[in-house]
This record gives structure tokens, C-alpha cells and sequence, in this order.
């Protein structure tokens, strides 16, 4: 199958969906598109009048896809995310979208699943990224997550101030513990109204907002004891020599991006989502953990190399299958410990978690 591309007004495409014959779920992504006027473009047409197969095809996909893929892009000091889809059969077909702007559309037709991945791995980074210098992996509470985000902005700001003003500061660390009055304010700030250039704000548009729940029921009480327990954190509350390397990563993210993808398997939807980390010379790949049994709620967060991250990608395109017919098993990372690992596993070889 040779690629196709269309750039398509909103009025074009609800003429593509209407001549095809279906409907895109209900979704945001999809709202406004006008009703139909009955009347072809002729971006669209092919012999003899009617809908162009290819185009059809594409339309299709869209409606009924087996596997969907949704890249929120949020680039440093934006408060909008930037939305890629990616919709497919898990097998040849798969079409990109994307919304340059409110008035038009660009699709792409692709031929076939390396294309696919080839298009994520370009909007991510991931083959440009360098191989992490050592392992790293990372479990962190909402608590000890917040705290942790809200004396990077104490610092942001702090560099902020002193670029502007032409003053002294702005060494990039707190020159001393930050009470924990001052984080909670800027926490609660947030909450009122969130920062597109802060690393808290922006962490808790792909959480739809969790982290700012940290404010009740002396939550940041239990960051800090955990933090400080983890040896990321000092008993006066001054981060440690780790806690504050830690900070200056999550400071230095320059771009942030989640993939949520949902597959039908079966009669079931199985639904999935990652979070990308973009930095200077590195790339970390992190999961939500949510009500993870016997466990908080927390990001985990592991530095991998860039094949290892394709083949966690591929897997989200949907099962390869065998020779014998039989789905190949797909690949995750363990949210105890970050280990890479094939899905049939019951338990983590590392931490011995429940997958």
C-alpha cells in the first residue's frame, strides 16, 4: 500500500464520512465537524465521481478502528496539549491525524505498521535519543512527586526573578530548605490556576489534575516523611545531593508527551497510556499508577534504551502475530520497579510485583 495524504477542511471531512458511510466515535477530537451536505470534494473523489478507495479506506480506519493511539504533546510553556492520533486494523492499515489548526485537517494514509511506528518514533524523539549513561528507575508518590515539582518551580520562578531584575540568584538550587508553607502555596496557586511553564502544572495535565489532591488530608505531611525516609530528602526538609538531581531533571524537561492507546481484544477494550519526558540528552519513558493494590498512587518513571522503548511502542500497535496464528506476547514495564517485561508473566523477576 502506497501512502496517502489528504489536508482536508472540516466541511470535506464530514463529506468523506458521509459518503463512507460511518461515523467517528463521539470525542472530542471530532466535535465540530459540520453536517453534511451530501456534495463529494473533489479532493476526495475518485473514477468516476465516487469516493476515492483510498480515502474510503481512511475513513473507515477512523471509524472503526482495532487499535487507537493518541499523542498529547505539551511543549514547554504551553498550557494546550498538541493531539496526534493514530488509528489502525493492528495489522496493514493505519491512518495519522493531526489538526494543524481549527480549520483543517491532515490525514495520512500509511502503508503499513513500520511506517506507523516510524511516525511515533519521530514525534517522540526516540531513535534520536541517546542511550542512557545507566540504569534508572524511579517510584515516586503523589506526595513525595509534588513536593518535589513545587521546589522546582520555587526555583524556576527564582530564576525568573533574578533574569528579569538582573540580580544575583538564580544558581538553579534552593540556596536552602523551602518551608513547607511556601510549596503548599505554590501548589495551591497552581490549583487556581495552573502555569503552563511550571514542571508541577504541566505533570498534572496528564494526571487530569491528581497531583493537586496532595493539599488534603496532610498529604505533603506524608511526601515529606517519605522523601526523607527514601534519602531524597534531609530531616529539615533541604533536599539531599539525589533529591536535588532529581529536581533539576524534572526542571530541565523541555517537553512533555502522553500516549494513551486503547486495542480490542476480544470483546474488550484494553487501555494503556505512557508519558514521555523529553530533556536535554535524555528521553524517560513513565506510567500513572493508579490504585495500584496495596500501594499509592505515584508516577514511575525508567531511563531505557531507545530499542527496548520502540519494542514497548510496537507493542501498543497491536499483537504481531505468529506463524501459527497465535498473538506474540506484548511487551510492558513493571510500575513497582520499572522493569521491561513480555505480558504473560504474572510477577516482576526484579521486585516480585504483580503485573
Amino acid at each position: 500500500m502506497a501512502p496517502r495524504r489528504f489536508v482536508l477542511s472540516a466541511a470535506e471531512m464530514s463529506e468523506g464520512f458521509a459518503a463512507a458511510r460511518c461515523y467517528p466515535a463521539r470525542a472530542d477530537f471530532f466535535a465540530g465537524l459540520p453536517a453534511a451536505g451530501g456534495s463529494l470534494p473533489g479532493a476526495l473523489s475518485g473514477t468516476g465521481g465516487e469516493l476515492d478507495p483510498d480515502a474510503r479506506l481512511m475513513f473507515e480506519t477512523i471509524a472503526c478502528p482495532e487499535i487507537s493511539l493518541r499523542l498529547l504533546n505539551f511543549a514547554e510553556g504551553s498550557g494546550i496539549g498538541i493531539e496526534t492520533r493514530l488509528v489502525g486494523d493492528g495489522e496493514e492499515t493505519y491512518v495519522a491525524l493531526a489538526r494543524p489548526d481549527s480549520g483543517h485537517w491532515d490525514l495520512a494514509l500509511l502503508g503499513g505498521r513500520d511506517l506507523a511506528l516510524a511516525l511515533v518514533d519521530a514525534l517522540l524523539g526516540v531513535s534520536d535519543n541517546p542511550a542512557p549513561g545507566k540504569d534508572f528507575s524511579l517510584a515516586l508518590s503523589m506526595p513525595e512527586l509534588a513536593i518535589v515539582l513545587a521546589i522546582a518551580q520555587c526555583v524556576r520562578l527564582d530564576e525568573l526573578r533574578a533574569r528579569l531584575g538582573c540580580e544575583e540568584g538564580g544558581s538553579g538550587f534552593p540556596a536552602a530548605a523551602i518551608p513547607m508553607a511556601a510549596i503548599e502555596a505554590v501548589i495551591a496557586a497552581e490549583k487556581e490556576r495552573p502555569d503552563p511553564g511550571s514542571p508541577l502544572s504541566r505533570l498534572a495535565m496528564t494526571c487530569g489534575g491528581r497531583l493537586f489532591e496532595v493539599l488534603e488530608d496532610d498529604g505533603l505531611r506524608h511526601g515529606l516523611k517519605a522523601l526523607i525516609g527514601n534519602g531524597l530528602a534531609e530531616a529539615g526538609g533541604a533536599l539531599t545531593d539525589e533529591g536535588l538531581a532529581l529536581m533539576s531533571l524534572f526542571k530541565s524537561r523541555d517537553m512533555i508527551t502522553l500516549m494513551q492507546t486503547a486495542q480490542r481484544q476480544g470483546g474488550d477494550a484494553v487501555v494503556d497510556s505512557l508519558l514521555f519526558l523529553h530533556g536535554p540528552g535524555s528521553l524517560l519513558a513513565g506510567a500513572w499508577r493508579t490504585n495500584p493494590a496495596g500501594g499509592e498512587e505515584g508516577l514511575v518513571l525508567s531511563a531505557m534504551q531507545g530499542a527496548e522503548l520502540l519494542d514497548l511502542i510496537d507493542a501498543r500497535l497491536g499483537p504481531l502475530l505468529l506463524n501459527d496464528g497465535q498473538r506474540a506476547p506484548g511487551i510492558g514495564f513493571c510500575l513497582g520497579c520499572g522493569t521491561l517485561y513480555e505480558e504473560s508473566p504474572r510477577y516482576c523477576r526484579e521486585c516480585g510485583a504483580a503485573l
